[in-house]
């Protein structure tokens, strides 16, 4: 695929960053500095050589998503997370306000691909991009 598909893609992706950091610094101006420390993680020294390379993995235990453990771990996160973003007030005010500013129509530039030309169209009540010949 060409890249100016990608640039869509991209500024999306930027656009989602950007209210993760805006959330991020709500959270550091709001949040006490005395908060709790977040759940513990085991870790294993999972030892694997890929290709030549010893690669150390202390959460692989993590990749099985459907152990009793993992799903524990992951409600512990979740439960974490919200105690303390959820006390963010304004935390509300932004997320409507970025959702607001990225539900829009997006239309890439036209490339062409094997002797057609192609473009991106997600529409802003769409979860998915469609490609148009």
């Amino acid at each position: 695929m060409n890249i100016n598909g990608t640039r869509v893609a991209s500024f999306v992706t930027s656009a989602k960053a950007f209210l993760q950091l805006l959330l991020m610094v709500a959270f550091a101006l709001s949040v006490n500095a005395q908060a709790p420390p977040p759940p513990s993680t085991r870790t294993d020294n999972v030892l694997e050589v890929i290709h030549g390379v010893e690669i150390i993995d202390p959460y692989r235990w993590l990749e099985d998503q459907d152990s009793d453990e993992t799903k524990r771990w992951v409600t512990a996160q979740n439960s974490y997370m919200h105690s303390l973003l959820d006390n963010i007030p304004m935390r509300p005010r932004i997320q409507k306000r970025v959702e607001e500013m990225l539900r829009h129509d997006y239309v890439s530039e036209a490339f062409q691909e094997g002797g057609y030309y192609f473009f991106y169209k997600r529409n802003a009540d769409q979860d998915l991009w469609s490609v148009y010949r």
